[in-house]
């Protein structure tokens, strides 16, 4: 009896798979998909978007100076840059306030995070 019941664990045991389940990110008609950077990529869509004086800048009024890869690095690793810009866009805290990122720079944020957000 004690056989049986230890077979039927140890397989229930090796049957369960503890693999990442990574989400397909459909690619934007006319938006490139390579190996993005903080500085060369990133940066200028956060300038574009988040950077200013009454959001993340230097000395801005948000919290968190985008500005600096250490910064958003620290951000992105607590998971609220994805959190903030997956939100629906009525929602207050949605980033950035008001409307939506671009597709192609969505796209390029969220594929510079599946990459391990590199700064160079």
């Amino acid at each position: 009896m004690k056989i049986p019941v230890l077979c039927i664990f140890v397989i229930i045991l090796f049957s369960c798979s503890k693999d990442k389940v990574t989400e397909a990110l459909p690619k934007p008609v006319a938006c490139d998909s390579a190996r993005f950077t903080f500085d060369q990529d990133i940066l200028p869509i956060l300038n574009a978007n988040c950077n200013f004086h009454d959001c993340h800048a230097t000395a801005g009024q948000g919290a968190y100076d985008f500005t600096k890869y250490e910064v958003i690095a620290d951000r992105v690793r607590a998971g609220v840059v994805e959190y903030r810009i997956e939100l629906p866009l009525g929602d207050p805290q949605h980033m950035p306030m008001g409307y939506p990122l671009s597709l192609c720079d969505y796209y390029h944020l969220k594929l510079w995070i599946m990459q391990g957000y590199p700064k160079n």
